[in-house]
């Protein structure tokens, strides 16, 4: 048995029983706690626990020594390799869990489990990260930039603590609802912001601002449902938008490609005036249509129309027959209405005395109206030299008369069975 001295070497072979130790070597602690001393195994065999109460250390600063600790799963230990100055972890039978060496940290097919919070200055992943927490990046008021780099050259989302923004370098996009689809904000060029929707974009709020410097283009239909208003106020717009003109009566309110005095106006409450040349040239009002800068309800036109019309003839009451398919027509402009006739009786039915027509379209005011007429063939009677129209008041029948040694109305008599009659009327309703 060796004995336990200052210096105690045992030679390669040498087994030390922990057993044996405790029977033959009792002062060992002591010796060890008292007496600077050095204990040298040289490729000897310690079996049984060993309790150190003091630093253990293996070899001198550039001559080292490897230290393995086995595991009770076979292939799996700790090991410091001197060689290498790396420690190893391996562990799943032979596989490296984890390799620590020159400052850097390898960790195995496992994975990395931390319980508490990690400090990390630097970190470089390469392979997929799985967080299943909140990641907050600064605290308030102290930010820091995330950068999120894309497969293409200058493309990447950062957002930027200093400047409080989030980037889209370049033409990078912001999809929504889908990787790849047509709902997206892009900036395709610098200056050019694009708003893409597959099918429709939806803008919904109280009030909707679009401040354009220059011109707004709408490529296709413009529909407004609802009852709202149009307002457009800014100047000098291509097609239609509030301006500053000098028109006459008021500012020219919407004006037509860059001309400030060629537009519309509103120039008095319900009235919308056309100016042309910074003068108005017609307004339209609940009256109706006036010219210049009149605005007087008796001089406004409130109506125009055209039409034809069919006439009727009776002598005596009794209704004749007449030709169809000729020309009958009126023009109704404000109250004054202009007809004109041309037809042929075939067939007076027996009717004797006055000659009556009638079915004018609009009836006559409460004045009397003249017309001219001519017919033919026809005779009138001793005296008379001329014919024309007498229509009256508040009717739509006029009758033909004789003048001017007197007045008579235009008979059976005076006409043919098949007399044909031309002539036009102007009158007002």
């Amino acid at each position: 048995m060796a004995v336990l001295g200052v210096t105690t070497v045992f030679n390669p072979g040498t087994a030390i029983v922990a057993s044996q130790m405790n029977t033959n070597f009792d002062d060992i602690e002591s010796f060890v706690n008292t007496t600077p001393g050095l204990l040298q195994l040289t490729g000897g065999t310690i079996t049984g626990a060993i309790q150190l109460n003091n630093t253990l250390t293996l070899g001198t600063s550039g001559a080292g020594h490897d230290v393995k600790l086995w595991g009770d799963t076979a292939l799996d230990y700790f090991e410091w390799d001197a060689d290498t100055n790396k420690l190893t972890i391996e562990g799943a039978n032979g596989t490296t869990a984890i390799d620590v060496s020159d400052g850097n940290v390898v960790i195995g097919d496992g994975s990395l489990t931390v319980v508490g919070t990690a400090n990390l200055d630097a970190v470089d992943i390469d392979g997929a990260v799985q967080i299943d927490g909140t990641v907050t990046v600064g605290v308030n008021d102290t930010g820091y930039d995330v950068k999120l780099w894309g497969a293409t050259t200058g493309k990447y989302v950062l957002w930027d603590e200093d400047q409080d923004e989030l980037v889209l370098a370049l033409a990078t996009k912001l999809s929504f609802h889908d990787q790849g689809g047509g709902e997206n904000v892009v900036a395709s060029a610098d200056g050019h912001l694009e708003v893409n929707a597959g099918t429709t974009l939806d803008i919904t709020a109280p009030t909707v601002d679009i401040n354009a410097s220059s011109v707004v283009n709408i490529d296709g239909a413009l529909t407004i449902t609802g009852d709202y208003d149009l307002t457009m106020a800014t100047s000098n717009t291509q097609i239609l938008a509030a301006a500053s003109g000098s028109s006459t009566s008021g500012a020219v309110t919407y004006s037509f490609y860059n001309d400030p005095d060629l537009g519309i106006a509103r120039t008095n409450t319900n009235q919308m005036t056309f100016c042309s040349g910074g003068a108005n040239i017609a307004s339209v009002t609940t009256d109706g249509l006036t010219f210049g800068n009149d605005s007087a309800a008796a001089n406004a036109l409130d109506d125009y129309e055209e039409g034809t019309w069919t006439p009727t003839v009776a002598f005596g009451g009794t209704a004749c027959t007449i030709s169809s398919g000729l020309t009958n027509k009126y023009t109704k402009v404000g109250n004054l209405v202009h007809c004109i006739f041309t037809f042929a009786t075939t067939n007076l039915n027996g009717g004797t005395g006055a000659l009556e027509l009638g079915g004018l379209p609009f009836a006559n005011a409460s004045a009397f109206s003249y017309g001219t007429v001519v017919l033919g063939p026809a005779t009138m009677s001793t005296g008379y030299s001329f014919i024309q129209i007498f229509v009256n008041a508040a009717a739509t029948a006029f009758f033909v008369i004789q003048h001017p040694t007197g007045t008579s109305t235009f008979g059976h008599t005076e006409t043919t069975l098949t007399s044909n009659y031309y002539g036009q009327l102007t009158y007002y309703v």
